[in-house]
Formats: structure tokens, sequence, C-alpha cells
């Protein structure tokens, strides 16, 4: 505990200054107290004062660098976007239902925070970013941490008497009274808890022939013994593919007679609504055949390249697969 005094009445500090009411023994102000105290607890004195950070917004990471979805959009943004709130344990599979509805990924939020986030925090990033529907997951506990808190009690007053001079060092007669207040320092230990918070921003967009793909791994090339060949990841509720009844993971090995050996080459298949397309596919150790019916999506959007699923081929594997939110 440090023991230091207040003066009120006139006193100057060595230097000369006056005294700050919040100036502590070595001139620096009380509220630095609150850096010193951590990054967590600084954010919960932030929410106090009214002055709230969004994290959901600071926090914000585009699903791809390359690829806007918004390009595609089924329609123009919302005024207000739905909302689905999940638990850590549903984000695979409401992603995946999310997807075959036609929904792709903006992008998404994760951090841990001390302070409070409402659920409308993200639901306003998901109205700046013109999202169709933010999927916030459900805030779990994140760890906690020690921190010091600095606090100055009153213990006692002091009194003092200067004899008062003139100009010249010559006593006046007179005297002048000074009255300080006795501090006391100690500092208080506390517990900070972390809670972690995560949403993903969709935007519903032009579904095209049906499909989204990824490229073939070397080991899927290495057992089937050819280069050829892309695997369909998402089927979309009500298209074309899905009422050819294709699957997911199928494997697509030609269409209308064009080998295909990459996910590019399906841009070069001219896309006229009410065309069949004699489709070939592989579904574990059998070979199919499948009749695709295109429709008014396909002329909206005739290219079906890397491009249209980018996100999905590149990142979107790994994050609704294999993603925890709180790592």
């Amino acid at each position: 505990m440090r023991m230091y005094e207040e003066r009120r009445s006139g006193d100057r500090m060595p230097d000369g200054r006056e005294p700050s009411p919040n100036m502590k023994p070595n001139g620096s102000s009380v509220c630095d107290r609150s850096v010193r105290a951590g990054l967590a607890s600084v954010l919960a004195s932030i929410a106090l004062s009214g002055c709230v950070v969004n994290g959901y917004e600071q926090s914000y990471v585009p699903t791809s660098q390359t690829y806007d979805p918004r390009v595609d959009r089924v329609a123009p943004a919302p005024e207000q976007p739905e909302v689905s709130l999940v638990a850590s344990s549903d984000v695979k599979a409401t992603s995946e239902r999310l997807m075959r509805r036609g929904f792709d990924t903006l992008g998404y939020s994760i951090f841990k925070s001390a302070a409070s986030m409402p659920d409308s925090m993200a639901i306003k990033q998901a109205k700046r970013l013109g999202a169709d529907l933010v999927m916030i997951v459900a805030p779990e506990y994140a760890g906690s941490y020690q921190t010091t808190d600095t606090v100055s009690e009153p213990v006692g007053r002091t009194s003092s008497r200067t004899t008062i001079t003139d100009r010249k060092g010559r006593p006046t007669g007179e005297t002048a009274t000074t009255e300080s207040t006795i501090y006391a320092t100690r500092y208080v230990s506390r517990t900070v808890d972390l809670t972690s918070y995560a949403a993903m921003y969709w935007v519903r967009r032009k579904t095209g022939i049906g499909f989204l793909l990824k490229e073939l791994t070397d080991e899927q090339r290495g057992a089937r013994q050819t280069n050829a060949g892309v695997q369909i990841t998402v089927v979309f509720d009500g298209s074309p593919a899905e009422r050819a009844d294709l699957m997911i993971d199928d494997i697509i090995e030609s269409i209308d007679g064009k080998r295909i050996t990459n996910v590019q080459s399906l841009g070069d298949i001219p896309c006229v609504s009410g065309k069949a397309l004699k489709v070939v596919i592989t579904r574990g150790n059998k070979q199919l055949e499948k009749t695709l019916v295109l429709d008014e999506l396909c002329q909206r959007q005739p290219y079906v390249g890397s491009a249209r699923i980018g996100p999905w081929t590149a990142w979107g594997k790994n994050f609704v697969g294999e993603w925890k939110p709180w790592q």
C-alpha cells in the first residue's frame, strides 16, 4: 500500500504546477490505469461508458479477395436481413442447408471479448454489407484471465500554515492554511471472463445449372488413374441439377460428350434454356448417365467457371467441413 497527499488549497507541485484531482504520486492521470488493466477490461469500460466497439465489424473477414457473390445476387439487398441463430455444433449443418438454398458467403466475424456484444451488432454489420441473411453463432465461454486494478482511497487529512511574504521576501504578518488529503493506493486482483462471438454473412445468388464443384485431389486422381473429372460439393434445391438427380460427391466425367477435365471447362458449355444435356457421372463404383434440362436461370448466369464457385472450391470445404469457431 502506498501513501500520498492530494493538496487542495492553492499548493503547488514541486515543478510549480497546480495539482490535478486525477493526479497520482508520479504525476500521471488515473485514466492511465485502465490501460494497464488489460484489453478485455478496457472493452468492458468502453461498453459501460456507452462507446461500444462493434466486434462483428472490427473482426470481419471476407470469404474471398477475388469474388464477390453480391454481383450475382438474385435480388437487391433487403432493408432487414434474415437472421438465423445457431449453436456452434450446428454451423456445418446450417451452412449446408443454406448453400442448397442458393446462398453464398460474403464473409464472417470471429472474436473474443469481455464486453457484451448483442445480436443487434451482428445484424448491423449484415446490413452494412448488404447481406440477405446473417447466421449468428450462440456466444460461448472462452476462458478468463487475471488483471489488477489500482484503487486509491482517502485515509486522512493534514493541514499546514505558511507565512505570507511580500515581493522582497519580508513577512507581512499574515498566514495561509493549506489542507491536504492523504490517500492510500492498493492493488486489487480480479478475474475477467471472455466470451467467443461469431457470425457468417450470406447472399442469395443465382444458381445457374444448380451445383458447385471442386477439383479432384491427387489421391482421387491416383485412385481413378485419370486427371479428368470434377466433384459436386453442393446441389441447389429446385435447380436443374437436383431435378436431374445429381448428388453431392458425384464425379462429373462428361457433359454432352465433352470430357470435363477441370472446373473451368464447364464454362465452354452453351447455356440455352430448355436444352437437355447428357451428363455422365461416377457415383461410388458405378458410372451413370443423367439428363439435365437447363432453365431460365441458366440464361441469367451462362458462365459456370471457377470464378463463380471459387469461394467454395478453395475455402468452403475447410470452413463448412472442419471449421471450429472458437479456435
